[in-house]
């Protein structure tokens, strides 16, 4: 299993401001280029998730980093592997869900992959797989769990941008701790 979707986790309101400043913020640093762009943008104040964060049990134990992540209409994140992060929830703040998924892959035999910086040959180094193959796609509407040491990518195959809120999990949560976690009831409030 690569991913779990957090159906009881249920957002209201909450989300309200951390929408709108997602859209309208111009401050966003980016990997890629053109539709091949993935854009990070860091919070303001920490009081624009605290009531996200809030559904959890011990969240500051779980927790190291949480930014907002946008992809343009019709935009494509390459395959890859995140750097220095292994499991995050996905929160979908704002766009055509519908239309626009979570891609895993599988590594083709052969075909080395490209490290993101020149001395990532090592457990949580970013890496990119331009020819990995898709294994399969999740479009989602309700936060989704993954595991961020897997090949993975987006496709937006919308024509609105794409806005989430990720929540990355301190290194010692693996992605088994988090599903058993979630699926024992000891993950959400």
């Amino acid at each position: 299993m690569k991913h779990f979707l957090l159906t009881d986790f249920i957002i209201k309101e909450e989300t309200k401001e951390l929408i709108d400043y997602a859209v309208n913020t111009d401050s966003w640093s980016s990997y890629g280029r053109g539709r091949f762009k993935l854009y990070i943008g860091l919070l303001p104040n920490r009081e624009l998730i605290l009531p996200l964060a809030k559904k959890f049990k011990n969240p500051k134990d779980l927790f190291f980093k949480m930014e907002l992540n946008k992809v343009g209409k019709m935009g494509v994140v390459m395959p890859h592997t995140d750097h220095h992060r292994y499991v995050t929830i996905n929160v979908p703040l704002k766009g055509d869900f519908k239309h626009s998924y979570l891609d895993f892959y599988n590594p083709s035999i052969g075909v080395p992959a490209v490290a993101l910086n020149d001395n990532e040959e090592h457990r949580g180094g970013g890496m990119v797989y331009p020819e990995a193959e898709l294994d399969y796609q999740v479009s989602y509407n309700v936060p989704i769990c993954f595991n961020t040491q897997e090949i993975h990518g987006v496709t937006n195959t919308s024509l609105e941008d794409r806005y989430i809120l990720t929540m990355s999990f301190k290194e010692a949560w693996t992605f088994e701790k988090i599903y058993d976690m979630y699926t024992a009831g000891e993950l959400l409030v």
